[in-house]
C-alpha cells in the first residue's frame, strides 16, 4: 500500500478514535456511564483498509479500531522507547487502548504522559476529561473538558464544531452532576453551532438534539422529551440509515421514555426494533447487541413477564462472557438486573449473591468509590431492608450517601435518593427524629433543584407522610400524602403507576384509622389504575388486591372479599406456586373468609392445591 495512502486512512482513523468516537451520547437516567463505547464502525472500515505490515503506532492504531486492545498494548510494549520524539504518540495510544478496555486510571496516567509532550493539544486534553468522567471523577474532568474547549477554541475559533465536543461533553458533566439547567443552556449553545457546521442532516446535529431530550426528561419535561427524541430519530434515520446502530441508540432513548411513563405497549416494539437493527448490522454476538436483551428484558420485567425476561438476562450474559468476559462492568450490570428480577420473585439468596457478585466486578473495575457501587450498595441495602437485615442495611446505605456526596455532590438527584432510602430505613429503625431530618433535607434539595410542582418533589412529600403515619401523627400525614397524589397527577397524569402508588399510601392511612369509607374509592381508583396499565398479572396490582380484600374483611363483607381473594390466590399460585411464603399467607386469609361464608367445598378445593389435610 503507498505510504500516502496509508498517512491519509491512519489519519482518518485517529480522528474518528481520538475525535469522533469522544463525543458523549447521554443515556436517559445514568448520570455517570459505567463503560466507555469501544469505536465505531467507520473506525474498523477505515482499520481495515491498513495492513498489519505498516509502522507500529498505525498498526497499534489499526489493532485498537479492531477491538484487539491487548494486541495495541503489547506491540506498543515492545517497540516503545520513552526518549524517543513518538513518546508522545505511544502514550496516547495505550491510553486509548486501556481507555476502550475500561481501565480508565490507567488511561487516564498515560494521556497525561502523552500531554507532557503537547500540553495544547486539545484532542488529548479531551481524551484525559473522558477517562476522568468515566472513571467517575466528575470533578476533574469539569475541569479539564473546559481546558479542551479552550484549547480548540484557541487553534480554531469557538464557532468550529470541535471545541463543541468538549461543551457537548462539558454539559454531560453538568447532567452528571444535577446541574440540569445549566446542562440544557450549554447544549442549546451547541446546538446553535452544530446547526451552522456541520449542518441540520449531521450525526452530530443528532447526537446534540438526543441529549437534550435526555435533559428534559429528567427534568420531568415529558412532551419535550419526546419531541427532541423523535426529531433526533427523523435526522439519524436520514443520515445513517433505518438500520444503522446510531439510529437504534436514540429508538431504545425513547423506548426507555415511554416504559418509564408506563406506556409500554408504545415501549416494547422499539425496544425490539432496536433489537433487530443490532441484530442485522452487528450480528447476534455482539456486544451491543446483548444490550439490547437486557433493554428488552426490562421491558418485560416491567411488564410482569419474570419468565421472559430472565431468558435476555441470560442470553445477553452469555454473549458477553464470550466477547468481553466476566469482569466488564456490562457484565456486572446484567448480574444487577437479573438480581433485582429475582428479589422481586422472592428469590432473595440468589438475588443476595449476584448483588455481591456486581459489588466485586465493579470495585475491581471502576473502584471503591465509583457511583456504580453506590447503586449496588442501594440494592443490596434495600434486599437487607425488605428481609429484616435493618442493621446490615444501615452501613450499606451510609456508605452509598459518601459516595454519591463524593463524586456527584451532596445535591444531586441520586444523593436525594439514598437520603431517601436511609431516611426510610431510620424510620422503620423508629429512629424518626434523624429520618425526618434527613427526609426534609431530601425535599428542600428536591424544590431548590426542579421547583415545587415536581415528580421529585412529590416523592418527598410521600415519604413525608409515611414517616408521620408510622408515627400516627395522621393530621399530618394525610396532608403530605394529598399533596402527593396532586403532584403525581399533574406530573404524570392520573392514570399513572406511580399515582397508584400514592392513592394506596393515602387509602392505607384511612384504614388504619377504621375510616372505610374514605379508604374504599381511593383503593379502587388504584386498582383500576394497575389493572389498565400494568394488567391483571403483574405484582402491584397483586397487592392492589390484597389490599382491597383485606378492607372488605374488616368489615365483614365477605363475600366481595372472597371474590378478590380467589382472583389473588390465583395468581400467586401461577406466578409463584403453592410454597411461596405469599402464595401460603393469602391461602390462610382466603380460607379464613371462606369458612365464613361456609363454603366447604371450596375449602377442600384450596387444600388440596396447598397439600393440606385439614
Amino acid at each position: 500500500m503507498e505510504n500516502d495512502t496509508v498517512t491519509s486512512f491512519a489519519s482518518l482513523l485517529r480522528q474518528e478514535i481520538e475525535i469522533t468516537s469522544r463525543r458523549l451520547e447521554f443515556l436517559p437516567g445514568q448520570f455517570v456511564q459505567l463503560a466507555s463505547r469501544p469505536p465505531g464502525q467507520r473506525a474498523l472500515e477505515l482499520a481495515d483498509r491498513i495492513s498489519d505490515e505498516e509502522t507500529p503506532s498505525v498498526t497499534a492504531l489499526a489493532h485498537i479500531a479492531r477491538g484487539r486492545y491487548n494486541d495495541a498494548l503489547h506491540l506498543i510494549d515492545e517497540v516503545f522507547d520513552e526518549n524517543s520524539p513518538d513518546s508522545s504518540i505511544f502514550h496516547a495510544l495505550k491510553g486509548h487502548a486501556y481507555f476502550f478496555l475500561n481501565n480508565h486510571s490507567d488511561a487516564v496516567s498515560s494521556y497525561k504522559k502523552a500531554l507532557a509532550g503537547e500540553a495544547d493539544r486539545a484532542e488529548l486534553i479531551n481524551m484525559l476529561a473522558t477517562a476522568h468522567y468515566f472513571s467517575g471523577n466528575t470533578e476533574e474532568a469539569e475541569k479539564v473538558f473546559y481546558s479542551a474547549a479552550k484549547a480548540w477554541g484557541k487553534q480554531l475559533g469557538v464557532e468550529h464544531d470541535y471545541p463543541m465536543i468538549s461543551l457537548n461533553n462539558l454539559s454531560g458533566i453538568y447532567y452528571a452532576t444535577g446541574r440540569y439547567a445549566e446542562a440544557e443552556m450549554l447544549l442549546e449553545k451547541v446546538i446553535e453551532v452544530v446547526e451552522k457546521k456541520p449542518g441540520k442532516n449531521s450525526s452530530e446535529y443528532a447526537l446534540s438534539i438526543n441529549n437534550l431530550a435526555v435533559i428534559h426528561y429528567v427534568q420531568g419535561k415529558h412532551a419535550e422529551a419526546e419531541k427532541y427524541y423523535k426529531k433526533a430519530l427523523k435526522i439519524r434515520e436520514k443520515v445513517s440509515g433505518k438500520n444503522h446502530p446510531d439510529t437504534a441508540n436514540v429508538i431504545t432513548n425513547l423506548a426507555q421514555l415511554y416504559k418509564n411513563l408506563g406506556r409500554l405497549n408504545e415501549a416494547e416494539p422499539l425496544f425490539v426494533r432496536a433489537l433487530e437493527i443490532r441484530e442485522k448490522s452487528l450480528g447476534d454476538e455482539d456486544p451491543d447487541f446483548a444490550m439490547s436483551l437486557v433493554n428488552l428484558a426490562s421491558m418485560h420485567e416491567s411488564g410482569s413477564n419474570p419468565v421472559t425476561a430472565e431468558q435476555l438476562y441470560r442470553r445477553a450474559l452469555a454473549i458477553w462472557e464470550k466477547t468481553i468476559g466476566t469482569q466488564h462492568p456490562n457484565y456486572g450490570m446484567c448480574l444487577s438486573n437479573l438480581a433485582t428480577l429475582y428479589n422481586k420473585q422472592g428469590n432473595t439468596q440468589q438475588a443476595e449473591d449476584l448483588y455481591k457478585k456486581t459489588q466485586e466486578i465493579w470495585e475491581q473495575t471502576l473502584g471503591r468509590d465509583h457511583p456504580g457501587i453506590a447503586i449496588t450498595l442501594n440494592n443490596l441495602g434495600g434486599l437487607y431492608c425488605s428481609t429484616d437485615r435493618s442493621s446490615e442495611a444501615e452501613p450499606l446505605f451510609r456508605r452509598e450517601l459518601e459516595i454519591w456526596e463524593k463524586t456527584l455532590g451532596s445535591e444531586h438527584p441520586d444523593t436525594v435518593m439514598c437520603i431517601n432510602n436511609l431516611a426510610m430505613l431510620l424510620g422503620s429503625l423508629e429512629k424518626y427524629d434523624e429520618a425526618e431530618s434527613l427526609y426534609r433535607r431530601a425535599l428542600e434539595i428536591s424544590e431548590k433543584a426542579f421547583g415545587p410542582e415536581h415528580i421529585s418533589v412529590a416523592n418527598a412529600r410521600h415519604n413525608m407522610g409515611a414517616l408521620f403515619n408510622a408515627q400516627e401523627k395522621f393530621e399530618e400525614a394525610e396532608e403530605f400524602f394529598k399533596q402527593a397524589v396532586e403532584l403525581g397527577e399533574h406530573n404524570l397524569g392520573p392514570d399513572h403507576p406511580g399515582v397508584a402508588n400514592y392513592l394506596n399510601s393515602l387509602s392505607g392511612l384511612f384504614f388504619t384509622q377504621e375510616k372505610y369509607e374514605q379508604a374504599e374509592p381511593l383503593i379502587r381508583r388504584a386498582l383500576k389504575i394497575r389493572e389498565k396499565s400494568l394488567g391483571k398479572e403483574h405484582p402491584d396490582y397483586a397487592n392492589n388486591l390484597a389490599n382491597i380484600a383485606l378492607l372488605y374483611e374488616k368489615q365483614d363483607r365477605f363475600e366481595e372479599a372472597e371474590a378478590y381473594y380467589s382472583q389473588l390466590f390465583d395468581i400467586y399460585d401461577n406466578f409463584l406456586g403453592v410454597e411461596h411464603p405469599l402464595t401460603q399467607e393469602v391461602s390462610e386469609k382466603y380460607l379464613s373468609v371462606l369458612k365464613s361464608l361456609g363454603k366447604n367445598d371450596r375449602i377442600e378445593e384450596i387444600n388440596k392445591k396447598l397439600g393440606s389435610k385439614n
